[in-house]
C-alpha cells in the first residue's frame, strides 16, 4: 500500500469516526422511556396531565399538582433518562407541604412528541414557566436535576426565575465531555449546555446542592458553578455520604430543599 493510499484510508476512518460520533451521541447521552407511564399507575394521583400549545404551535406536555396558592409554584426539569413517572414519588415531599408542582416531560420523552433538542427544550421549560404564571402563580422556582440543571440554566438566556434550585449539576456538558477525554467530542457535540456561563446571568436566589460522593458527576462541578454564579443570594450545599442517584431517589436532599424553599419563600398571609 503506498503512502496516498494509507492517507486516504487514515483520513476515511477519521471521517467515519466524527460521523458515528455526532450521530450515537443522543444514545450516549440521552435514555428515555418512551412507554408512557400515568401518575395513577406510579401512585401519584395528586398529579393531573397538563398539556398547552406555544405559540410556535408546540404542545407542551406535562404533569401538575395544584398546590396552595400563597406559596411559590415549583416547575420540575427532571434527569436524562425515564419520563415524568420515574422522578414524581419523589417529589410528592413538595406537594404534600402545599406547593404546586409542574413536571416538564422532554421531546422524544414518555407522551412527548418531537426529538430532543435542547435549543427547543430550553424554549418549552420557558413556556411552562411562563404557563404558571399566567395560570396565576405569583412566584415560580424552577428546580432542575442533573439534566435538568443544564435546562434551568438555559433558561436564563430568556427569564428570571422567582428562585432556582440546581441538584447534581455539571458545569457544562462540553466540560463532561473533556472529562471523559473523547477525542473531538467537545466539537462535534449537538447540546453544550453551557451552564456555567448562562449561570453568571441569574440575579435571583440560587441553591446548588450536589452529594459529595456524585461518581457520575463530581462534587467539584457544582462548587464550580457556585463560585461562578453572580447573585448575591445563593446557598451552596454538598452532602456528604450522598451519591448523584441518593440525593433525588433515596430523598436525600429532601430536608435541604425544603428548609430553604420555607427560608427563602416565607408564607405570607393573602391580604383582604
Amino acid at each position: 500500500m503506498t503512502f496516498i493510499k494509507i492517507i486516504l484510508v487514515a483520513l476515511l476512518v477519521f471521517v467515519l469516526y466524527l460521523l458515528a460520533l455526532y450521530f450515537v451521541q443522543d444514545y450516549l447521552i440521552l435514555f428515555p422511556e418512551r412507554k408512557y407511564i400515568s401518575a395513577q399507575e406510579v401512585k401519584t394521583p395528586e398529579f393531573q396531565e397538563l398539556t398547552f400549545s406555544t405559540a410556535s404551535g408546540n404542545e407542551v406536555f406535562t404533569w401538575y399538582a395544584k398546590g396552595s396558592p400563597d406559596k411559590p409554584a415549583i416547575l420540575f426539569l427532571h434527569g436524562n433518562a425515564g419520563q415524568n413517572a420515574t422522578f414524581a414519588p419523589h417529589l410528592l415531599f413538595l406537594v404534600h407541604q402545599g406547593y404546586p408542582v409542574m413536571i416538564m416531560e422532554y421531546r422524544g420523552f414518555g407522551k412527548s412528541k418531537g426529538r430532543f433538542d435542547e435549543k427547543a427544550v430550553v424554549a418549552d421549560a420557558v413556556n411552562a414557566y411562563q404557563q404558571l404564571k399566567m395560570m396565576g402563580h405569583k412566584q415560580v422556582v424552577v428546580f432542575g436535576y442533573s439534566l435538568g440543571t443544564g435546562v434551568a440554566s438555559g433558561m436564563l438566556e430568556t427569564i428570571q426565575p422567582d428562585g432556582l434550585i440546581l441538584l447534581s449539576p455539571f458545569y457544562s456538558m462540553v466540560q463532561m465531555v473533556n472529562e471523559r477525554k473523547i477525542p473531538f467530542g467537545q466539537y462535534l457535540l449537538k447540546y453544550p449546555f453551557l451552564s456555567n456561563s448562562y449561570l453568571s446571568k441569574l440575579n435571583t436566589p440560587l441553591l446548588i446542592v450536589h452529594g459529595r460522593q456524585d461518581p457520575l458527576i463530581p462534587v467539584y462541578h457544582g462548587q464550580q458553578l457556585f463560585e461562578r454564579a453572580q447573585t448575591m443570594d445563593k446557598t451552596g450545599v454538598f452532602l456528604e455520604g450522598q451519591t448523584h442517584n441518593s440525593v433525588f431517589f433515596e430523598d436525600g436532599a429532601q430536608g435541604t430543599i425544603s428548609d430553604w424553599l420555607s427560608d427563602r419563600f416565607k408564607y405570607q398571609m393573602p391580604t383582604k
